[in-house]
């Protein structure tokens, strides 16, 4: 912050970058700049960092409030619009209005899990590509919830007569989803997973511990990629998986400028280079990143992302500002690249509202809640399938080492068996000895008796 007071004062912006001369850029007399910070929530409340009053001095200070119905009507009308929406206005007026009624629950008021304009304009998209309506509603409002507020949700859409008669689609796995034990839970998470992915919103999947959401997002991952890059089903897609720490840093992510190396090339007498993160690469590449255990990183970390995440209406392009990298200080975001994170369910609320509200949060339930003896017997099969499914190449080698480690036992055995053997033939040899060492005195001992006697 002191940089931008000494700019605002000075009306004189000073750059300096490693291993380059300071550069001094003179502010336009029409520069301006205009700040945003949202409310806090939730446990992440009184978490951001504090302005102190000489920065907010220089800034005019303005409260947005709230959206009316009418003015949120206006702008579902322009989303539908802009996205070329057939349906009835009338659909638009009863999302709106839950919208509104759903957001007021007491209980929901902080949540970090907040809505904004971006549900409405999720909402939009999907039903201008024809989806589901119901299928729509319960990915971006109700799947963030567990079972019991879900059901609450469920009987708020019967209030509203173009929404009260929907029916939900047929919950199955895609294809090429690899190969696991299915059951509801999981079928209605990874469907409502891709249908964020689809529907080009990044996606946070969370749960329990030890629930599995790990590896459902590495799945999701994987199945997402195989759709959106068909014309490489043959070539195997490497997914970018990034387990998240309190050590973590932006410049893991996004890369940094390090000493050129002495092979490199590409440019005479340069002596920095910029280093891109892997996901500078999946950016570029349009990979689906998962990010595991998000709550654990850095709120710095987070807010850096914001940007990425954003949907930018106004623009034929989309890109990301890359101000790490001065030679090139933006890039072309492809557009299937997606985020699929992971959190515990009980640490989201520890999370930025502005980070978490840029997802689709999707709850995975338990997997394993009550089951009958069907579902057992079919759980145990699956295990069974699952090792029948290992390459046969790999069976060989495991067998191969498993008859190698049995040898190895069976060398050993023989190897003992011979030992003791020697060992209980030393033992007689020693004891035959000591006997007949024994008998030797016995007799010396008895002569000299005898002459005693004598």
């Amino acid at each position: 912050m002191s940089v931008f007071k000494q700019a605002l004062d000075s009306k004189v912006l000073s750059v300096e970058s490693s291993g380059k001369v300071l550069k001094k850029y003179p502010m336009h007399k029409y520069f301006g700049i205009i700040a945003t910070q949202n409310p806090n929530k939730g446990a992440f409340a009184n978490k951001r960092q504090e302005l102190g009053i000489g920065f907010l001095s220089r800034f005019q200070k303005i409260n947005f409030p709230n959206f009316t119905k009418e003015e949120l009507m206006d702008i579902a009308k322009g989303l539908a619009k802009q996205n070329n929406f057939k349906g009835s206005e009338n659909i638009l007026t009863d999302i709106v209005s839950f919208h509104m009624e759903w957001q007021e629950e007491t209980n929901l008021v902080d949540d970090v899990r907040c809505f904004t304009i971006r549900e409405i304009e999720g909402i939009i998209r999907a039903l201008s590509q024809n989806k589901n309506i119901y299928d729509t509603i319960m990915t971006v409002y109700g799947a963030r919830y567990q079972r019991k507020i879900k059901n609450q949700l469920k009987d708020k859409l019967k209030n509203y007569e173009t929404l009260k008669n929907l029916n939900p689609s047929p919950l199955n796995l895609p294809e090429d989803f690899p190969h696991c034990y299915k059951n509801d839970n999981l079928c209605e998470t990874v469907a409502s997973v891709l249908f964020s992915l689809t529907n080009e919103r990044h996606a946070i999947i969370v749960g329990e511990d030890e629930s599995g959401i790990t590896q459902v997002a590495r799945w999701c991952a994987e199945c997402f990629n195989k759709m959106m890059n068909k014309a490489q089903m043959n070539q195997k897609i490497e997914n970018c998986l990034c387990l998240c720490t309190k050590n973590l840093q932006c410049s893991d992510l996004i890369g940094q400028t390090k000493p050129c190396p002495n092979n490199d090339k590409s440019k005479k007498n340069e002596i920095l280079k910029f280093i891109p993160g892997f996901l500078v690469e999946a950016i570029k590449q349009g990979k689906t990143v998962v990010l595991d255990c998000i709550n654990e990183a850095n709120a710095t970390v987070c807010e850096r992302l914001n940007g990425l995440l954003d949907k930018k209406n106004n623009e034929n392009e989309e890109y990301f500002d890359l101000p790490e990298n001065t030679e090139k200080l933006k890039i072309s975001i492809n557009k299937n690249f997606r985020i699929i994170c992971t959190c515990n369910i009980n640490n989201i609320k520890d999370m930025s509202p502005a980070f978490v509200n840029r997802f689709d949060v999707i709850v995975l339930e338990n997997q394993l809640e009550k089951l009958n003896d069907s579902q057992i017997s079919q759980l145990i099969a699956n295990l069974f399938i699952s090792f029948e499914r290992i390459p046969k190449k790999q069976k060989e080698e495991n067998n191969y080492k498993k008859k190698e480690i049995l040898y190895i036992e069976e060398d050993n055995n023989e190897e003992n068996e011979e030992a003791e053997i020697k060992n209980a033939n030393d033992n007689n040899e020693q004891n035959l000895i000591l006997n007949i060492e024994e008998i030797l005195n016995k007799e010396k001992e008895f002569s000299n008796k005898k002459k005693n006697f004598k």
